[in-house]
């Protein structure tokens, strides 16, 4: 791989190819020597070469190895076979959260926020670590659709499962100050910055929902904190 990235440097294509190939061929299952050689064929054009060479043994990758097989596809903007990796591979794993996660990620980025919240509901009513974080991208996909009280549930059923959730407090502090519940915002806020007090969001919100309610002083102490972290 090394000798590869110096003939890239060199300018010479087709030697890098064929010291790639090599590595594919003493290891024909391993995902990182194929993504390499994928990554050489999409610089150079042959994207549907590249497609050909990641379809193989896709059904033994494991969980994580599907994950970067659709980064890999995301970062080259091919969002439909990111898609259709992991949509073949929950099929396969159909209890795979992660996989599932995954997806509604993609279902977003194609515009499909319906079939995103099917897929982040299914993890929701799961028992696994994954269903907090289905939760928080749910309340997210609310409050983004101006659906407030829906979203302020999520995030409360994630507060009731992990109160310590800085993540969880930082959203239901979105959501307040969205509300216009200001110094319910505050306080959620400030529960955050106690926890983690370089998080610059949290700042920046506490500053909003400070200056929202006529505080003037105190949205400039927050604001400077912000900075200082920046």
């Amino acid at each position: 791989v090394t000798l590869a990235n110096l003939y890239m440097q060199a300018g010479e294509t087709a030697k890098a190819e064929e010291a790639l190939k090599a590595t594919v061929k003493l290891s024909p299952k391993s995902l990182t020597y194929r993504l390499n050689l994928a990554g050489l064929y999409w610089q150079t054009g042959r994207q549907a070469q590249a497609r050909s060479l990641l379809s193989q043994n896709q059904a033994e990758l494991s969980e994580s190895e599907t994950l970067e097989l659709a980064g890999f596809y995301l970062r080259q903007r091919d969002v439909e076979s990111a898609r259709q990796t992991l949509a073949a591979a929950i099929k396969r794993q159909p209890k795979a959260t992660r996989l599932k996660l995954g997806l509604s990620e993609v279902e977003l980025a194609q515009g499909r926020p319906a079939a995103a919240e099917k897929i982040l509901n299914e993890v929701a009513a799961t028992s696994g670590s994954d269903r907090l974080e289905a939760l928080s991208r749910l309340a997210n996909l609310n409050l983004s659709r101006g659906q407030h009280e829906q979203a302020l549930k999520q995030v409360e059923s994630l507060l009731k499962a992990d109160p310590a959730s800085d993540k969880g407090h930082l959203l239901k502090g979105r959501i307040l100050l969205v509300q216009g519940d200001f110094a319910g915002a505050v306080a959620e806020l400030r529960t955050v910055i106690g926890h983690n007090p370089a998080e610059i969001s949290a700042h920046i919100l506490l500053a909003q929902a400070h200056l929202a309610a006529g505080q003037k002083g105190l949205a400039m102490d927050a604001l400077n904190s912000a900075i200082k972290l920046n």
